[in-house]
């Protein structure tokens, strides 16, 4: 009961690997600019949540300070619009948040699986395909999107992709 009250109702699903989906109940979520989907894709990807001072300077590196804080205001504004009914995003001590769960974020998902698959384990009762779990990591994140802190956040993911190919052979 509390968990509907803090994040609202709805089901989310956000889909990061290859071209970028986020619905809601099944339905889509249109997002109106670019920098409302990257923020999101930011926030799923980082449980911990993200410093408001990082999320402006990969949206906005060349901007005046004051223009960047009304733009950020604007865009968390209409990035918790999209997400009615729910209420996922929280700005809090200069970081922001996005309550998401790892089942709800097909990134999340696959690096919780392949992580799994890395630990030794003869009683596992679940075969994991290590290498599909690879293949889903080097899709491409957030396809057709170019900002330089999408390779920052790939790395990672193809480094795991490599470890799950060596733990394969």
């Amino acid at each position: 009961a509390w968990a509907i009250l803090l994040r609202g109702r709805g089901v989310l699903e956000i889909r990061l690997l290859g071209i970028p989906a986020v619905t809601i109940d099944g339905a889509p979520v249109r997002f109106t600019t670019r920098a409302e989907i990257e923020t999101l894709a930011m926030l799923a990807l980082q449980p911990a949540g993200v410093s408001i001072s990082t999320v402006c300077d990969r949206l906005w590196p060349e901007e005046d300070p004051e223009r960047v804080a009304h733009r950020l205001d604007n865009l968390v504004s209409s990035l918790r619009g999209a997400l009615l009914p729910t209420t996922r995003v929280r700005r809090s001590h200069g970081m922001l948040e996005l309550d998401v769960a790892a089942h709800e974020c097909d990134v999340r998902l696959v690096v919780e699986q392949a992580r799994a698959a890395l630990v030794p384990d003869r009683e596992r009762a679940v075969v994991t395909d290590v290498a599909d779990l690879a293949a889903q990591l080097r899709r491409p994140l957030l396809a057709g999107h170019e900002a330089p802190w999408i390779g920052l956040e790939t790395a990672p993911l193809l480094r795991l992709a490599a470890r799950l190919d060596q733990g394969a052979r």
